[in-house]
């Protein structure tokens, strides 16, 4: 019996250890802030060599970077990140420049924050015109 109750008492001494050890103290300082979350708006003004394209953050948070991003439709290659300055909470705008004229692209808008980076979809395909 004092072997059952010993054994017992082991077992609850190292449940409540590893609860207290592995566990981290809940505060402001320790929460995981959201993603940010995005819908691209569109692409707009676009020129032999340049695309504009906005979007906006679906979710209520902040974030420290916003930028467009574009890939080539038929390469599949990797995107291209382009930060951009925008307000906080405000819609994101920017500007892709240096394309080639009568190209096939997607774009889309990002934002990052300490959560993480937000990633909106692609656009439809968006044309550049030949010269």
């Amino acid at each position: 019996m004092k072997t059952m109750l010993t054994s017992h008492f082991l077992s609850v001494l190292s449940l409540a250890l590893f609860t207290f050890i592995g566990c981290k103290k809940s505060g402001s300082g320790d929460r995981v802030e959201a993603v940010p979350i995005l819908k691209v708006g569109g692409a707009y003004a676009v020129s032999s060599t340049s695309i504009e394209v906005s979007g906006v953050v679906t979710n209520n948070v902040s974030w420290t970077e916003t930028g467009v991003y574009y890939m080539v439709a038929a390469s599949g290659e990797t995107e291209h990140y382009i930060p951009v300055t925008t307000a906080p909470q405000q819609e994101i705008h920017g500007t892709i420049t240096g394309l080639t004229p009568n190209t096939v692209y997607f774009v889309g808008v990002y934002a990052k924050n300490s959560g993480g980076k937000g990633e909106a979809g692609y656009s439809n395909s968006v044309q550049t015109p030949s010269k």
